[in-house]
């Protein structure tokens, strides 16, 4: 999963990164009240896919480890990496394994 979605979810639901169970629950059915799926459909739909993907304490705490309280704009930053790739040319191993 994607860790701005994670983001998206908290910020949607108007929870902090440390939400219970109950607390994501509680954010739900208030913003269901609010947006009723007959009335706002498209709002509903967003509101119960952040709401999926919070309601499981696993996934949850996993987006918590991964780090989801970020400075904004970090994110971005970080994705913008270049990964440094190190690795030993085959020479050196060649003759490290033919020394006795």
């Amino acid at each position: 999963m994607e860790m701005q979605s994670f983001i998206s979810a908290y910020e949607l639901l108007g929870l902090e990164a440390d939400a219970t169970t109950e607390a994501v629950r509680e954010a739900y059915l208030q913003k269901v009240r609010q947006f009723p799926p007959d009335k706002a459909p498209g709002e509903f739909e967003r509101i119960r896919q952040a709401y999926d993907l919070l309601k499981a304490p696993g996934t949850r705490e996993r987006a918590l480890v991964m780090g989801t309280s970020i400075v904004p704009g970090a994110l971005e930053y970080l994705e913008s990496l270049k990964p440094i790739r190190r690795h030993t040319l085959p020479g050196f191993w060649l003759s490290a394994l033919k020394e006795p």
